[in-house]
C-alpha cells in the first residue's frame, strides 16, 4: 500500500494532468476511505462518458481560491480549497473508496482550452452522475436535524394532495408559525450555496440531488417543494421567522427535456433565465453565460450545439456580444430590457445595448422581460426585426415620442417605510425626492398631458409602474387609489409641512399602505422619476437626465430611453422605462394618426434636391455610392432605403441650359411641397445654384434642416445651405473655382470656410469641395455612419479610387484659395 491509502501499482510517476481536449473524456476522483481528521487522499481516473463507472458529482461553494490546504493526489501533494477538502471529508466512506466528480480537480483549471472543452459538455457530466451531493458544510446553529425534519414532514403533508395549489393557505394565527425549527431553516437558506450560478445546472440535471448539511441528509427536491409551500401557503413565515427562499431555485428547478411541464415560465426564452439569474455569483465573469448552457433553452434547435461555445481565451466582452447577437435573433428587441448603466459604463466604448456584461445591478424588477406583465407599448406596429450592423451596432425601428425634461433619483430613504426618520439612515442625506415629485406634478407651471382630474391617479400608477403584486393595478383601480391614499397619509404624517390632500383623506381608511410601499419599492429601487417635455410621468433608469429621448421601439413591450451620440446618427441605450399613458400601444396609434413619425434610428430615408443646370457628377457620383449600399447584398438593416428626388415641380429637370442637345434630364418624384420626412438631404452644386428661382429651395433646406439627421452638400450646393443659414457658426468648404464668389457673399459671413479640404464635417453637416469630391465625401460619410467595412465594400463594388484624406485637396492651391473666417460685426 502507498501512503495515500491506495495500492501501489509500481508505475513511474506521471504528470497529474495530460490535456483532455477531445470527445467527452473526463477525469474522475477515487476518494480513499477515511474518518475524522484523517488527511484526504484521492486518485485521478480517466473515463469516457457512456463507458464510465458509477460515480457521484459534488456540488459545493468554491470559496476563497487563496484559502487552500493540501491533499494527496496520485501520491503527491495537491492544493485544494478548504471548502473542497471539507466536502471530501464529509462524503468519504470509512471503509471503501468512493468515485466522484468534482470540477476543481477533475478539470485542469489552468489549461484554458481543456476548461473550455469540458464546460461545453458539463451538463452531461451531471446527467450521467447517479447522484449529486450538495455539500452545504456544517450547521452553524446545530439545526441541521431540525431542517431535515421539516423537509420530511412537509413532504409527507404534500403527498396527501394532488398539488401544492390545492393546499390551504395558513391563517396568520396558525400555531405552525410558532415552531422554533423555522429559525433553523432561515439560517440554512442563507447559505452561500444558494447564491452560486453553477448550482442551478448541478441540481437541475441531477437524477437524485441530495443535501448534506451538518450530519443531516435529505432530498433536495423535497426541500424545493417546501420552498414552494412556504411561498404559496405560509407567506407569514418571511416576516416572522425570516424564511425566504430565492425564487430562481423553484422557478428553474427542472432542466430535463420536459422542463416546460413543471416550469413557472414554460413559454419563456433563455433571455428570461439569464435575467432571472444575473445576480448569482461566479468566480469567472464568462460563467454568467456558461453556467446556463446545460439548459434546453440554450441549445440550438434542440441539438447538442449551444447558443455560444465556451471559450475562456476569448475576451469577456466579445463573449457577451456574441451572446447578445444570438439573443436578438431569439428574443428580438426584448434583449434590451435587462440593460442597466452607470454614467461610467454608458461612456465606455462598447455597445450600450448588450445585456448582462456589466457589473451593474440597480433594479430588482425588469419591466419588459416578463410576458405576464400587461405592458404592450408597441402593439399594432408593423414589426421590423432588429438588424446587427458592423457586428456591434443594433438597428431598430420605432418612434421618438418625447424628451426627458426633469429627473428625480430615488434615494433609499424615499423607499423606506413612512415614519422612518433621518437618524435611521445617517449615511443617506434625504434629498426630499418625493416632495419634489409631488410639488412638480401638482404644479400648474409644469406641462402635464393628463386631464386635471387624472393627475393624482397618473402619479400613483407611475410610482408603482402600473403594477399591484405584479398584476395590472388598473384592473382594480379603486383598491389601488385606496392603497396610495393610505401610503400618502403616512408620508404626510412623517414629513413636516406636508398635508394629505382632501381627495385622499376619505380613501386612506380603506387602503393598505404597506402593500403600496412594497409595490413602489419593487419598481422604484434603482430608478428615477421622470417628467417629460410633453408632460408624461415616467419611471426610468437612475442615470436618466434632461435631454434623453423617450422612444417606443417596435417589437418591445415597454418604452426605452436613448441618448444621442454627438456628431453621429447613433444613440446609446440608457435603459427601459415605464411611461404612463404609453404602455398599451398609444404611440403606435399616434404614428398611424401622423401625430408621430415612424423612424429607423439610423439613416434610411434620403432626399436629393434638383434644380435646372445641376452638376451631373455632383448628383450621380454620391448616388452611385448610395445605390450600392441600398442593394440587398449590402443592406444594413430590415428597413429598406428610400430616395426622394425633389424639385420645384414634377417636370423633368435638365442638367444644362435649355437648347443644349447634349443635356440630360431627371424626373422628380416629389415637389418641395410634397416631399416626405427625410433622414438625409443631399444638395448638389452646379451653375444653376446661383440663378434666380432657387429661393424656394433655400426655404426648403431651412425648414427641413431641424428634422434631418444629416445634410450633405456638394460643390456650390454649400452656397444654398449658407443662404438658408444652416452653415452659420459652422466650418464648411465648397468648389474651389467658385471660392471667392461664394465665400464673399453676405450670407456666407457667419461661416468659417476651410480652403484646404476635400470635405469638411461639422456636427451633422457635411460639405464637400467641387464635383468629384462629392463622391469621396459621401464615401467618408458612409464609413462614419455605417462602418468602414461598408465603405470598403462600396469602393470595391464601384472600382473607385478613393481619397480617404479630407485635407488632400490640391485644387485649393491651384485656385489660390485661403481660409475665410467669419466676418465680425
Amino acid at each position: 500500500m502507498s501512503d495515500d491509502g491506495f495500492p501501489d501499482d509500481g508505475k513511474p510517476s506521471q504528470p497529474l494532468y495530460l490535456p483532455l481536449t477531445a470527445g467527452q473524456v473526463i477525469r474522475l476522483v477515487e476518494l480513499a476511505p477515511g474518518a475524522g481528521d484523517d488527511p484526504v487522499a484521492i486518485r485521478l481516473l480517466i473515463s469516457e462518458l457512456g463507458h464510465h463507472p458509477e460515480y457521484e458529482a459534488i456540488s459545493y461553494v468554491w470559496g476563497n481560491p487563496e484559502d487552500t490546504t493540501t491533499v494527496l493526489c496520485n501520491g503527491r501533494e495537491m492544493d485544494v480549497t478548504v471548502n473542497l477538502n471539507a466536502a471530501f471529508m464529509r462524503v468519504r466512506y470509512p471503509d471503501r473508496p468512493r468515485v466522484l466528480w468534482a470540477d476543481a480537480v477533475c478539470i485542469n483549471q489552468a489549461h484554458l482550452k481543456e476548461r473550455s472543452h469540458h464546460v461545453s459538455f458539463m451538463g452531461n457530466v451531471y446527467r450521467h452522475a447517479w447522484r449529486v451531493l450538495l455539500c452545504f458544510g456544517q450547521d452553524p446553529d446545530g439545526g441541521a436535524g431540525d431542517v431535515a425534519a421539516l423537509v420530511e414532514e412537509n413532504a409527507s403533508l404534500i403527498s396527501q394532495y394532488d398539488s401544492i395549489l390545492d393546499m390551504p393557505i395558513l391563517p396568520p394565527d396558525d400555531p405552525l408559525f410558532g415552531d422554533p425549527r423555522w429559525k433553523s431553516l432561515a439560517t440554512f437558506v442563507k447559505s452561500p450555496w444558494f447564491t452560486r450560478a453553477w448550482v442551478l445546472q448541478e441540481v437541475g440535471l441531477a437524477k437524485d440531488p441530495r443535501v448534506l448539511y451538518g450530519d443531516a441528509e435529505f432530498n433536495y427536491r423535497d426541500l424545493m417543494r417546501l420552498a414552494i409551500w412556504v411561498t404559496r401557503c405560509a407567506p407569514n413565515l418571511e416576516p416572522r421567522a425570516s424564511v425566504s427562499f430565492y425564487s430562481i431555485h423553484t422557478d428553474w428547478l427542472d432542466w430535463s427535456p420536459d422542463w416546460q411541464k413543471t416550469s413557472t415560465y414554460p413559454n419563456e426564452t433563455l433571455l428570461v433565465l439569464l435575467n432571472h439569474a444575473r445576480w448569482l455569483g461566479c468566480r469567472e465573469w464568462r460563467d454568467h453565460i456558461y453556467a446556463f448552457l446545460g439548459h434546453p433553452l440554450a441549445q440550438l434547435d434542440g441539438g447538442p450545439e449551444t447558443i455560444v461555445t465556451p471559450d475562456y481565451t476569448k475576451p469577456v466582452l466579445d463573449v457577451y456580444l456574441e451572446l447578445a447577437i444570438q439573443l436578438v435573433r431569439d428574443s428580438g428587441i426584448r434583449v434590451l430590457c435587462p440593460v442597466e448603466h452607470t454614467e461610467q459604463t454608458l461612456s465606455e466604448d462598447f455597445p450600450s445595448w448588450v445585456p448582462f456584461c456589466r457589473d451593474v445591478e440597480l433594479t430588482s424588477c425588469t419591466f419588459g422581460i416578463h410576458s405576464s406583465f400587461y405592458y404592450d407599448a408597441s402593439t399594432g406596429a408593423k414589426l421590423h426585426p432588429p438588424a446587427i450592423i458592423e457586428t456591434n451596432h443594433l438597428e431598430v425601428q420605432g418612434t421618438i415620442v418625447d424628451v426627458v425634461a426633469k429627473a428625480y433619483q430615488f434615494s433609499p430613504l424615499d423607499l423606506d417605510d413612512p415614519g422612518t426618520t433621518k437618524s435611521d439612515h445617517p449615511e443617506t442625506p434625504h434629498p426630499g425626492t418625493l416632495k419634489l415629485i409631488w410639488t412638480d406634478t401638482q404644479s400648474n407651471q409644469s406641462a402635464c398631458i393628463y386631464a386635471e382630474g387624472e393627475r393624482l391617479t397618473a402619479l400613483s400608477l407611475t410610482l408603482c409602474a402600473g403594477l399591484s403584486t405584479y398584476k395590472c393595478a388598473e384592473d382594480n383601480i379603486e383598491q389601488h387609489r385606496n392603497d396610495f391614499a393610505a401610503y400618502w397619509k403616512l408620508q404626510s404624517q412623517s414629513i413636516p409641512d406636508r398635508e394629505t390632500p382632501s381627495a385622499l383623506q376619505e380613501l386612506a381608511a380603506k387602503g393598505d399602505a404597506e402593500k403600496f410601499i412594497l409595490d413602489m419599492r419593487l419598481v422604484c429601487e434603482g430608478r428615477s422619476f421622470l417628467h417629460t417635455q410633453k408632460g408624461y410621468y415616467s419611471l426610468g433608469p437612475c442615470i436618466a437626465r434632461p435631454g434623453d429621448l423617450c422612444c417606443v421601439l417596435f417589437g418591445a413591450g415597454v418604452p426605452f430611453l436613448l441618448r444621442r451620440v454627438d456628431g453621429t446618427p447613433h444613440y446609446k441605450l440608457v435603459g427601459e422605462a415605464y411611461i404612463h399613458g404609453l404602455m398599451r400601444g398609444e404611440a403606435v396609434d399616434m404614428v398611424r394618426g401622423e401625430l408621430l413619425q415612424e423612424q429607423t434610428l439610423v439613416p434610411s430615408r434620403f432626399g436629393l434636391i434638383l434644380y435646372p443646370e445641376f452638376e451631373v457628377l455632383d448628383v450621380f457620383g454620391p448616388l452611385e455610392a448610395l445605390n450600392v449600399i441600398s442593394r440587398p447584398e449590402f443592406q444594413t438593416g430590415a428597413k429598406k432605403f428610400s430616395l426622394s428626388i425633389i424639385a420645384a415641380t414634377l417636370d423633368p429637370v435638365p442638367s444644362m441650359r435649355a437648347g443644349n442637345p447634349f443635356q440630360q434630364t431627371v424626373v422628380p418624384t416629389h415637389t418641395l411641397d410634397t416631399a416626405p420626412p427625410l433622414d438625409v438631404l443631399l444638395v448638389p452644386g452646379g451653375i444653376g445654384s446661383g440663378h434666380d428661382g432657387t429661393d424656394k429651395i433655400v426655404e426648403f433646406i431651412r425648414g427641413r434642416f431641424p428634422d434631418l439627421k444629416y445634410l450633405i452638400t456638394v460643390c456650390t450646393g454649400a452656397d444654398l445651405a449658407a443662404r438658408a443659414g444652416v452653415l452659420d457658426g459652422r466650418k464648411a468648404t465648397t468648389n474651389k473655382r467658385s471660392w471667392k464668389s461664394i465665400t464673399s457673399k453676405p450670407t456666407s459671413h457667419k461661416t468659417y470656410w476651410i480652403a484646404q479640404a476635400r470635405w469638411v464635417t461639422d456636427g451633422n453637416v457635411w460639405t464637400t469641395s467641387g464635383v468629384s469630391a462629392g463622391t469621396d465625401g459621401v464615401l467618408a460619410w458612409i464609413a462614419k455612419v455605417y462602418g468602414e467595412s461598408y465603405a470598403d465594400r462600396v469602393v470595391n463594388g464601384m472600382e473607385f479610387f478613393r481619397h480617404p484624406d479630407s485635407s488632400n485637396d490640391p485644387f485649393a492651391e491651384i485656385n489660390g484659395c485661403r481660409d475665410v473666417p467669419p466676418v465680425c460685426t
